[in-house]
């Protein structure tokens, strides 16, 4: 198996607290229901599902509980455990975290792709790398996540309050150094309910600079 090429499904799950983010039809390329979402109650590690679209995945996380965060390894596929050193991306609400930075040791970074197709982003970019950094001025306490940086990865209209997707591709350099190119897709599930987010994401060919 190359080296570079995201993990198979894994048949059975290592630990109730790692579910895999692929689909149960990975190997056939048909699509799985995603997940049911009646709000944030359920436990953490039913939160997410997948299914195949083309060579990417679609994945969708119940981060509707705004006391939790719904923690990603991109490396494997696998929802991750907050204690578990290789995750990539956390996600709460509107809020998206990454390992890198101020919020964590793993390496992760960033890189902002405005305008660019997902279909046409084949690798990784040589510049534009950033990490979660310090609070700014602004007018929350937060981290500047990079996923906030530069503008936030959606547009919030204020006359339904509610938020959408920008035109924005994200490559993200994961704990283990693979470039995963990633499109937030969407805020809702089909019921209307907030804080269930969808992403399409997919593995490029990586490069080894660091964050400029």
């Amino acid at each position: 198996m190359p080296r570079r090429t995201l993990p198979l499904l894994l048949l059975t799950l290592a630990t109730a607290c790692s579910p895999d983010l692929r689909p149960d039809d990975a190997g056939d390329g048909g699509a799985m229901p995603l997940v049911d979402v009646p709000g944030g109650d359920r436990p953490n590690a039913e939160r997410v599902a997948s299914r195949r679209d083309g060579a990417a995945l679609v994945t969708v996380v119940d981060a509707s509980a705004s006391d939790q965060w719904v923690y990603l390894d991109l490396d494997r596929g696998e929802q991750a455990g907050d204690a578990m050193a290789g995750w990539d991306l956390a996600i709460q609400r509107f809020k998206v975290r990454s390992n890198g930075g101020v919020s964590g040791d793993g390496g992760v970074e960033i890189a902002r792709l405005a305008g660019a197709r997902f279909e046409d982003v084949i690798e990784a970019p040589m510049t534009g790398w950033l990490r979660d950094a310090v609070d700014g001025d602004d007018a929350n306490s937060d981290p500047d996540y990079v996923f906030d940086q530069e503008g936030a990865w959606y547009a919030y209209d204020p006359m339904d309050h509610s938020l959408a997707p920008r035109d924005l591709v994200y490559v993200v350099r994961t704990t283990e150094r693979r470039a995963v190119k990633l499109r937030m897709l969407g805020y809702y599930d089909g019921a209307g309910t907030s804080g269930v987010v969808s992403l399409r994401w997919q593995e490029l060919a990586s490069h080894d600079g660091g964050a400029q």
